[in-house]
């Protein structure tokens, strides 16, 4: 079915980076105690640089550029030949770090560039180095010719690629080096697919498959995989015609198969985009053969996986092939009216959610393929102004792009023409003068002579006048010449006395601006030293603020442990900042399965610590002591609270003023669910956090948590426990007011409580991955392009 796949997006990635997740500020603390040159120059490029490389490039460049210049001022204070060497390695190493992170950069005329110097200055360097560095020096050789393969692929440069691939295989094979050999070989396979050789392409993959296998490559094999499978899949294709039906549907076989080793692989070694794209990759086979269900249910999968990471090119991917395969739904013959109706509206929320994020990338492609699809679906159900709406900006988007291409071939044309206009215009004009030339030539020949004679007469002539003349006046200068120089030489004396004293004023003048001037750079050198002092700390705030948010997720529960614990659920934790002060946690004590939603005073970094010690104190209560109350949970809690922070109330004074209330009242709003799985009976204890549940037959529970929060309070009373009888099926929904307070919709109000009950009521009978996708596009459309004014957390179980 080729139609569906000229309206998919076909996400595929070759390779995926992976690395520590080391803490910079400790590297950093590393390096300032380095003592040697060496260690420092050594640590910038294997360690600080690595970091840099993964997680901000630009400041990678910056790191690897910094150890070049360090290790070449270095070498003029050393005669050592061990010294020299080792830093003779490092410099080329930078360059060859350099060079990859240009490519990674999209940079590949100035990954050439360092790749090139690497590769030339190691040769020069294996001449004359010690034997303890000539295995390196030839891997970094071996490496460097396979990376100016790829950046020559990126260039289009095939013929040179192919040519640069069999080097580096030959400086492999030397060193008995089968990863490189390996990575090379797939690579070669790459550039045959982009060629169109696609049985070429297969060899190499399977010739790279086999290495991979015997030296346990498994990242390697991984993406091996995908490429066999991308292979296969445009086999399938069948734009020859010669496949039969069968034949099409083999092809399609294999591409899954390979696809599935690669995830199963993936899965085990934590490369999640890799199995976001190859959950794209099957979605799409499946909808080429019309297993539509199927398709949709790995497209969800691919959505939930970049939702997760926050990769938003994917993310608009994923809603892409969402609404272009809901359209394809809609149009099938065997539907009813109701049922296209609703495929449609599912193509326009999907087509909305994908024109969203292409705009916040800026992605002109995906907004086309947005429009494309709105345009049909808006024009399906009678909507005929969003219709034309769309139209007319796809329009557009196809007009932004042709002009951008179209201007910048009639500008090539024009300078062509221009050129090649000025030329023929300087050749004529130069056969002109060639003429001119010859005939001017002639005329002065033939005037020169007589021309030579008047000049002699006269110039005779002249030279007795003037010597004459110059007679007389000389004995009359010289007389008048005496008198002068009398008068004059008196008005220097005097002159030369003001002018002595004019330089005295001058140097004291310029003594003064140099003291000046002295000043002024001794002041501007402190603003700019401090300046940068304040940008460096800047930034390790802020890194610093990121690794707490990595420590800060590490503690809550998520992927398969979730799973494990909750059963079937979602999650939509959605923080204001980089971190978060709401938290969800959730635990399993013998037939009791308890878990919390909550909101920490603050949001950001005062509300993270405050969720960090609110886990905590879960953990004790609950894991510990095993405490299986709801009511006697949030008691328990709200004292070590109370007693964390010391909080307290101020008494009578003694002048009889009225007693002051609490000096501190950080705290949180929770709510506690305990859940008996036997009997399924439910336990539920709130501090101003309430829980909503809905019945199978969509009757919705509203139980509101106590008016006190988890701290102290002028009125403390013990929490109320509620029970509840559930029933399978029955759907319980926890949150925090970060939603239902969010400003936004038409005329800026808040979302509020009754939108959230009416939410929940929709959307209980659905699976839980369509549940999470429905509430992020919920708030999102809310929200809009306001600032979001809280975290946000949701979390929603089926009995």
């Amino acid at each position: 079915m080729h139609r569906i796949l000229s309206l998919l997006f076909l996400l595929v990635l070759f390779a995926i980076a992976s690395g520590k997740s080391e803490n910079i500020d400790s590297l950093w603390r590393v390096y300032d105690k380095a003592v040697h040159d060496t260690l420092k120059i050594k640590i910038l490029n294997d360690e600080i640089g690595s970091y840099y490389q993964r997680n901000n490039p630009d400041s990678a460049i910056i790191c690897y550029q910094m150890a070049y210049d360090m290790a070449s001022k270095a070498l003029e204070k050393t005669s050592k030949k061990d010294v020299r060497e080792a830093l003779e390695m490092e410099k080329i190493l930078a360059n060859a770090y350099l060079g990859v992170v240009n490519y990674e950069t999209g940079n590949s005329e100035k990954s050439l560039k360092y790749l090139s110097l690497a590769v030339k200055n190691s040769r020069d360097l294996l001449k004359t180095i010690s034997n303890k560095y000539q295995g390196k020096i030839k891997v970094i050789i071996a490496r460097s010719l396979n990376q100016i393969g790829m950046s020559y692929k990126e260039l289009g440069k095939y013929d040179k690629a192919i040519e640069t691939y069999q080097k580096s295989i030959k400086e492999a094979e030397k060193i008995n080096d089968k990863l490189i050999i390996s990575d090379v070989r797939s690579n070669i396979g790459l550039l045959h697919l982009d060629m169109g050789e696609v049985m070429k392409a297969i060899e190499y993959f399977e010739f790279a498959i086999k290495i991979k296998e015997s030296i346990k490559d498994m990242p390697g094999l991984s993406n091996c995989y995908i490429n066999m499978g991308i292979a296969h899949l445009r086999i399938s294709y069948n734009d020859d015609g010669k496949l039969s039906e069968e034949g099409v549907r083999k092809e399609q076989d294999l591409a899954l198969d390979f696809f599935k080793k690669s995830i199963e692989i993936a899965e085990k070694v934590g490369m999640q985009s890799n199995i976001s794209s190859l959950y794209v990759n099957m979605g799409i086979v499946y909808g080429s053969r019309n297993e539509f269900e199927k398709s949709e249910e790995y497209f969800l999968k691919a959505l939930n996986l970049n939702i997760e990471i926050d990769f938003k090119d994917g993310i608009a991917a994923c809603y892409g092939n969402l609404a272009a395969l809901s359209q394809i739904m809609a149009e099938s013959v065997a539907l009813t009216e109701g049922q296209k109706k609703k495929y449609l509206e599912k193509t326009i929320n999907y087509g909305l959610q994908c024109m969203k994020y292409a705009k916040e990338i800026n992605s002109l492609e995906r907004q086309i393929f947005a429009c494309s699809t709105l345009k049909t679906a808006y024009a399906s159900v009678n909507n005929y102004k969003e219709a034309l709406f769309y139209a007319n900006e796809y329009l557009e988007l196809n007009k932004k792009i042709f002009s951008e291409d179209k201007t910048k071939a009639i500008a090539d044309a024009e300078k062509k023409f221009e050129t090649e206009k000025n030329k023929l215009l300087i050749d004529k004009l130069n056969k002109e003068k060639q003429l001119q030339d010859s005939q001017l030539k002639l005329e002065q020949e033939a005037s020169e002579q007589q021309r030579l004679i008047n000049y002699f007469i006269i110039a005779g002539l002249i030279l007795i006048s003037l010597f004459a003349f110059f007679i007389v006046q000389r004995l009359r200068i010289t007389r008048k010449q005496k008198k002068v120089i009398e008068v004059q030489k008196a008005v220097v004396d005097e002159k030369n006395v003001i002018l002595n004293q004019q330089n005295e004023e001058i140097r004291a003048q310029r003594d003064e601006i140099e003291a000046q001037r002295d000043e002024i750079t001794a002041q501007r050198d402190l603003v700019t030293n401090q300046k940068e002092r304040i940008e460096v700390q800047k930034k390790e705030i802020t890194d610093s603020i990121v690794y707490a948010k990595y420590i800060q997720t590490a503690v809550l529960p998520t992927g398969d442990y979730a799973k494990d614990i909750l059963g079937e659920h979602f999650i939509y934790f959605n923080p204001k900042d980089i971190v978060s002060g709401d938290f969800y946690w959730a635990t399993k004590v013998d037939k009791w399965l308890v878990f919390t939603v909550a909101d920490c005073t603050g949001h950001g970094v005062p509300g993270a610590f405050m969720s960090m010690l609110g886990v905590s104190f879960l953990n004790e209560i609950v894991r510990e002591k095993e405490v299986t109350l709801a009511n006697e949970i949030l008691d328990r809690l709200r004292m070590k609270i109370i007693d964390a922070l010391k909080q307290k109330s101020l008494g009578e004074t003694d002048n009889g003023s009225k007693k002051a209330v609490s000096r501190m009242r950080d705290g949180m709003d929770i709510a506690v669910c305990v859940l008996n799985i036997d009997s399924l009976q439910l336990q539920f204890s709130g501090a101003n956090n309430g829980l909503f549940v809905v019945k199978t037959d969509k009757s919705v529970f509203d139980i509101p948590g106590d008016k006190q929060p988890v701290a102290i309070y002028e009125k403390m009373v013990p929490f109320t426990n509620h029970v509840l009888d559930l029933q399978t099926g029955d759907t319980i929904y926890l949150n925090t007011d970060g939603f239902t307070d969010q400003f936004g919709g038409a005329e800026n109000k808040k979302f509020m409580t009754k939108r959230m009950k009416e939410m929940f009521k929709e959307i209980s009978s659905r699976p839980m991955s369509e549940q999470l996708v429905f509430v992020n596009s919920t708030f999102e459309n809310w929200k809009g392009i306001r600032d979001q004014i809280d975290d946000v957390t949701v979390l929603g179980i089926r009995i």
